[in-house]
């Protein structure tokens, strides 16, 4: 969850409809501020949306070609040492033993990753969900 970005979005948006009840310049500002909103709120959601919809879509087997044409730009690619966040994994942490590479699917409004590791032949080894409660 991007907490930072989505404060900001809805900062804006307040801004936006109070600065539009105004009168003079300050309402086109509040214009544009309120449909900017919309707009980066609606662009996240929709890629939240995609990636989530179209992960069962998506096979051990799979080539990354196939990943990146069903859910578009990873937000993080990673070697297979890195955890959730950009943290160095720990001993416990499950990493399949012919991973090369990682694709991260962070989510924008909330606290959960989708996750892909591919081998050297850029094919999908594992993938799963992180979700914190």
């Amino acid at each position: 969850m991007n907490l930072p970005g989505v404060v900001a979005i809805l900062i804006t948006f307040l801004v936006g409809l109070v600065m539009i009840a105004a009168r003079g310049w300050s309402r086109r500002i509040g214009a544009v501020c309120l449909l900017g909103s919309l707009a980066a709120g609606g662009f996240f959601f929709l890629r939240d949306r995609r990636v989530a919809s179209n992960d069962e879509k998506i096979v051990v087997g799979d080539s990354q070609q196939r990943v990146l044409a069903l859910l578009g730009s990873p937000t993080e690619i990673t070697d297979c040492t890195t955890g959730y966040g950009g943290y160095k994994r720990g001993q416990y942490e499950h990493i399949s033993p012919d991973c090369a590479q990682e694709f991260w699917y962070y989510s924008f409004y909330f606290p959960q990753s989708f996750t892909y590791s591919f081998n050297r032949e850029q094919k999908v080894v594992q993938k799963y969900v992180l979700t914190s409660p």
